[in-house]
C-alpha cells in the first residue's frame, strides 16, 4: 500500500472517464460519421439534443476531478496523522506546527453557541494535563474543516499548519484551474448551476488539459507528503 493508493483509483476512473468523453465529443461534431448520426438520433428528445447530453457530461467531469482532489487531501493527512498517533509521540516531542494544530483542534469542538465558560476551562485543563502527565497525542483527521473547500490556497494552507514543505514552483500556476475545479463542483452540488449549462463554454480539450494539471498537482503533493513521513519532518528537532 501507498499513502495514495485512492488518488491512482481515481485518476484511472478520470483518465477513462476523459478518453470516452473525447470519443464521444469527436463523433458529435463530425457529422459524416455514421456512429455520430446514430447517437444524435438516440441520445436526443424533445428537449435535448446529444450536444446537451455532452455538456452533461462535462461538467460531471469537474464534479469527479473536485472529488479526487478534496479525497487525496484527506487520504494523506489521514496517512500523517495514522503515522503520528502509531509513534506515541508526546507533546513535547512534535513539530511547533503540530503543537498549535493539537491546540486548536482542542477546543475546535466546542460550540461556540453554547460556549460557556465552565467548557473552555475544562477543555484547558485536559490540554494541560495531557502535556504535563506525557500523554501519546492523538490527531483525528475527522478534524479537517475541508468539505467544499478543496483549492489551492485552503490545500496551501493545510499543508502550512502541519508543517509540510509544499513545493508549488511547478504547480503554483494551476491555482486558477483548482479553483475553477472547486467553483463549478459546487455550484452544482449546491443547485446553483445546472449540469446542463454549467461546462458549456469549456471544451472538452480544455478539461483535458485541467486534468492533467490537476494530476500534476496532486503528484507534487503527494510526493512531499511522503517525504513529510519518510523523514519524520512531524518531529521536533533537538
Amino acid at each position: 500500500m501507498t499513502i495514495a493508493d485512492g488518488y491512482y483509483l481515481k485518476q484511472k476512473e478520470i483518465n477513462f472517464y476523459m478518453d470516452q468523453l473525447t470519443f464521444l465529443d469527436n463523433i458529435s461534431i463530425d457529422h459524416l460519421n455514421p456512429y455520430g448520426n446514430y447517437l444524435n438520433d438516440n441520445l436526443s428528445n424533445d428537449d435535448y439534443s446529444f450536444n446537451d447530453f455532452i455538456v452533461i457530461l462535462k461538467s460531471n467531469a469537474f464534479m469527479m476531478l473536485y472529488n479526487m482532489v478534496e479525497s487525496t487531501v484527506k487520504e494523506l493527512i489521514a496517512s500523517i496523522y495514522d503515522q503520528i498517533n502509531s509513534s506515541q509521540l508526546s507533546y513535547s516531542n512534535i513539530s511547533e506546527s503540530l503543537q498549535d494544530l493539537w491546540q486548536k483542534y482542542h477546543f475546535q469542538n466546542l460550540d461556540q453557541s453554547d460556549a460557556k465558560a465552565d467548557k473552555y476551562k475544562k477543555a484547558a485543563h485536559d490540554m494541560i494535563n495531557s502535556v504535563l502527565t506525557l500523554q501519546p497525542i492523538k490527531l483525528n483527521y475527522g478534524q479537517l474543516k475541508l468539505s467544499g473547500n478543496a483549492d489551492f490556497e485552503s490545500i496551501l494552507t493545510i499543508t502550512q499548519q502541519h508543517g509540510i514543505n509544499f513545493n508549488t514552483n511547478e504547480v503554483g500556476k494551476y491555482n486558477l484551474e483548482l479553483k475553477k475545479i472547486k467553483n463549478t463542483r459546487n455550484s452544482l452540488a449546491h443547485g446553483s448551476s445546472s449540469f446542463i449549462e454549467s461546462a458549456r463554454d469549456n471544451s472538452v480539450g480544455d478539461i483535458q488539459k485541467i486534468s492533467e494539471h490537476t494530476q500534476i498537482y496532486l503528484e507534487q503533493l503527494i510526493k512531499d507528503c511522503g517525504f513529510y513521513i519518510q523523514h519524520h519532518k512531524y518531529k521536533k528537532h533537538k
